[in-house]
């Protein structure tokens, strides 16, 4: 009897093997299953993670860019012949005042002024190129902003695109002053903000900055033969602001 009850023995330690190793397989799935559910899910968190902190870092960027172009526009405003060469571009016909020099410009003597010949410059077209000088050093300092990502075209899209507009009224002459003396960064900002689209810019304007028409009345000036003049190849004010 006992010889013969031998095999089924066997088949039972047999079975059980069997049966233990596919416990064991089943178990190292579940685990494996398990493992990679929890891996996932942990990647989901570290990207979530990552994700949040860069649209923190976005608004934090966006914020610094628009802090930096409000300065830089506020450094415009407040320099005085920079805000005078906006005016100039604004309004067809105003009076200014510098110290104790007053004149009454019209758009025509503005142009006259920019005019990258002539033997000798007087000391209201010296007033005027000054202006742009100013105007313009501000002009590529804001397109050396944007190029190193400090701030957006979007955010000083006004009143720039607005100034543009004026300019392209008469765009020879400003082209040609801009590309005489090497103001390539205001020339690449003037480019990106007509790519971008300009306003329509009144041909017949009564000003958009500074005082009202009725404020801005002739100023009565000395004669063009009273002026001093300054001569074409002296100080014409054609190279960087002071400071």
């Amino acid at each position: 009897m006992p010889a013969q009850d031998a095999p089924s023995w066997m088949t039972y330690v047999q079975t059980a093997s069997w049966a233990a190793a596919a416990a064991s397989a089943i178990i190292g799935v579940v685990g494996f299953c398990l493992e990679r559910k929890k891996l996932r899910r942990q990647r989901e968190e570290e990207l979530d993670a990552r994700r949040e902190a860069n649209a923190v870092a976005a608004r934090e960027l966006a914020w610094r860019q628009a802090l930096a172009a409000q300065t830089s526009l506020e450094k415009l405003e407040e320099d005085e012949e920079a805000a005078d060469a906006m005016l100039m571009l604004d309004w067809d016909a105003r009076g200014y005042r510098k110290g104790d020099q007053t004149w009454f410009l019209t758009r025509g003597d503005i142009l006259h002024a920019l005019r990258t010949r002539g033997d000798a410059f007087d000391d209201a077209e010296v007033y005027v190129r000054d202006a742009f000088d100013h105007l313009f050093w501000h002009f590529e300092r804001i397109q050396n902003q944007i190029e190193v990502n400090l701030l957006q075209l979007k955010h000083v899209r006004f009143p720039l695109a607005y100034l543009v507009a004026r300019m392209d009224l008469d765009r020879d002459v400003f082209e040609t002053f801009l590309e005489s003396y090497c103001y390539d960064g205001a020339r690449q900002l003037i480019a990106s903000l007509r790519e971008a689209g300009l306003p329509a810019a009144p041909t017949d304007h009564s000003g958009r900055f500074g005082p009202a028409a009725d404020q801005a009345a002739p100023i009565e000036v000395a004669a063009p033969n009273d002026l001093g003049g300054a001569s074409a190849t002296g100080p014409q004010g054609n190279g960087p602001p002071p400071g």
